[in-house]
């Protein structure tokens, strides 16, 4: 395991499928303007994943999604050129050139296709599937993915909604920081009563 990563956490280094994973996002890229294309999401994405994906990153998602034998998956390794991206937008909707972050959200897709049907909210970034998560200006102190100069508060994402998503997926080059509870451990009234215990004591501080 990479020790850039904590203990728990499963690791797939892609390093060794770079020869295999590069020409397919390089292909994809070509062929699709976005990653939301309807011709690539009318059922297209989750074939090219199966299809066209090394077979032992498929297998390590697919145990992942049906097992969930760890609690956080990394699939790690991707090259990224910061160049081609440009700098940090102001704000999610004025991203100089959108096409600069086709290629890695097709791979985002593709890896989530292989989990389940990814999926936006028409409320947050326009419905947009893969969303920019950044600092915004006057936000600083919100608690969001927008804020920069407060700490984000213990929180399940997307609790607004009664069908919000099984997995959360994070393309990040930065730390962040996850909690779950043991598998053996079976949540009973008076653990809930602590947890929410502490969450308003630690709001309130």
């Amino acid at each position: 395991m990479d020790s850039e990563f904590p203990p728990g956490v499963g690791v797939y280094e892609l390093a060794p499928d770079l020869p295999l994973v590069e020409p397919l996002l390089d292909e994809l890229t070509d062929r699709y303007p976005a990653a939301d294309d309807p011709q690539l999401l009318a059922g297209r994405c989750r074939q090219l994943a199966y299809r066209r994906l090394p077979a032992d990153l498929v297998a390590t998602l697919t145990r992942f999604r049906d097992a969930e034998h760890v609690p956080v998956l990394a699939v790690a390794g991707l090259p990224v050129d910061d160049t081609r991206i440009g700098p940090t937008p102001d704000h999610w909707a004025a991203q100089r050139d959108p096409a600069s972050t086709v290629r890695e959200e097709i791979w985002f897709l593709l890896l989530a296709a292989v989990i389940g049907d990814p999926f936006g909210w028409a409320t947050l970034q326009s419905g947009r599937l893969v969303q920019n998560v950044l600092p915004i200006k006057n936000q600083e102190h919100e608690q969001s993915g927008h804020g920069s100069l407060t700490t984000l508060a213990w929180h399940t994402p997307r609790t607004f909604h009664p069908y919000r998503c099984d997995y959360l997926g994070l393309f990040s080059r930065c730390a962040t920081t996850i909690s779950c509870r043991p598998r053996s451990h079976r949540w009973t009234p008076y653990d809930w009563t602590r947890v929410i215990a502490r969450c308003w004591r630690s709001r309130g501080s």
